[in-house]
């Protein structure tokens, strides 16, 4: 989730048109092996690197000081690691004490462990990635005993009202796991998650611009309005991140599904740091809400 980081965790309606919505890719790398990560193919991972705690809070009150900051979100590499959480907890603890919009997005490994610690982010959105909700998952982060783990940290948070209601879960379309998409939708009910986030598979590197996935496309007109019926009944709130628009134009299509894209009405600007020590300033395109 790229886009919908910002755009689908941040309260975009708090953002004025002029804000600048800073992100974050930490160093400490991530105990999963994605295939697809983005992360790694944007070669943003690093175990050690020069940005500091001090230089991303140092980044967030220069853009304050100019009264641009309009909010704040840790988008990798997985934050909820204990040498990366200091440097994530300062991070949004600075824009959240601003009354600014945070989120984070974590693939949930370690959330038994920083339920207290997140509990304390009390306006900070939270959204926990599955790409199954079996052993399924495990096979594709390549990383036995996952999804157990995950589960038992999810069930740990919901047991919290307010950590609830803060709550999502992301899952990532790809060719073939429209059943696994089915099973999260009914793991998300079972936990009591209001919103699950749909992202499709994107395809990039450091020369080649994000792309979604042509597969992914052919079958999405099939796809999402099923699931959108599977989402209602369960009393899941389903909605596309916003790559799905900015990445293709697929718009009016969309559009005949009746599902609600996560885009900004409003265009904002992004800076994003990375773990290369790189900073990277882009303008979020501004699409109509579907």
């Amino acid at each position: 989730m790229v886009y919908g980081a910002v755009t689908a965790l941040l309260d975009s309606r708090r953002i004025p048109p002029s804000g600048i919505a800073v992100t974050a890719v930490l160093q400490g790398g991530c105990p999963f092996n994605c295939p697809f990560c983005i992360v790694d193919k944007r070669d943003e991972r690093r175990e050690n690197s020069y940005v500091t705690t001090t230089h991303l809070t140092g980044l967030l009150e220069a853009v304050a000081r100019r009264g641009l900051l309009g909010g704040a979100a840790i988008v990798g590499d997985e934050p909820l690691q204990s040498h990366c959480w200091p440097t994530a907890n300062a991070f949004l603890s600075y824009a959240a004490d601003k009354k600014l919009p945070t989120a984070l997005i974590s693939n949930g490994y370690n959330l038994i462990d920083f339920i207290d610690e997140l509990r304390a982010l009390s306006a900070t959105k939270i959204t926990i990635s599955l790409d199954a909700a079996s052993e399924k998952h495990d096979e594709i982060r390549r990383k036995p005993g996952a999804f157990a783990r995950i589960a038992e940290g999810i069930g740990h948070a919901v047991t919290d009202p307010s950590l609830r209601e803060r709550m999502s879960i992301a899952a990532i379309l790809m060719p073939g796991n429209l059943a696994s998409i089915s099973e999260i939708i009914a793991f998300t009910a079972a936990n009591k998650i209001p919103q699950l986030l749909l992202s499709p598979l994107l395809t990039s590197s450091r020369t080649e611009p994000l792309t979604v996935h042509p597969k992914v496309m052919k079958e999405a007109w099939r796809a999402i309005p099923e699931l959108m019926k599977e989402a209602t009944a369960a009393g899941v709130k389903l909605r596309l991140s916003d790559e799905f628009a900015i990445l293709g134009p697929w718009e009016e299509k969309l559009a005949s599904t009746g599902i609600e894209i996560m885009a900004p009405k409003e265009p904002a600007k992004l800076i994003r740091v990375d773990a290369r020590s790189e900073e990277h300033t882009s303008e979020l395109q501004s699409q109509n809400r579907i």
